[in-house]
């Protein structure tokens, strides 16, 4: 069975520019590939949990509602 190390070289281009090479060789490719993947899994993660995060304006319309100026100054700059 053929290794994918064989196959590196066509799957990511082949002329890869690296330290001076002209190729560098298919483990060195195929650990940036999984590098790259890596940090796409990360941005994944990272965007998800910006989503949980809780929604700062509730605290601020609890004083919105007492306080009648922080109201105004709020919507005025919400407009903006």
């Amino acid at each position: 069975m053929p290794h994918l190390g064989n196959y590196v070289p066509e799957i990511a281009g082949g002329c890869i520019l690296a330290y001076g090479k002209d190729r560098i060789d298919a483990a060195k490719q195929v650990s940036l590939m999984i590098m790259t993947f890596r940090a796409f899994l990360l941005f994944v993660v990272a965007y998800a949990a910006q989503d949980r995060t809780a929604d700062p304006r509730a605290p601020f319309e609890t004083v919105m509602r007492v306080r009648q100026e922080m109201n105004v100054a709020f919507t005025a700059q919400e407009e903006l």
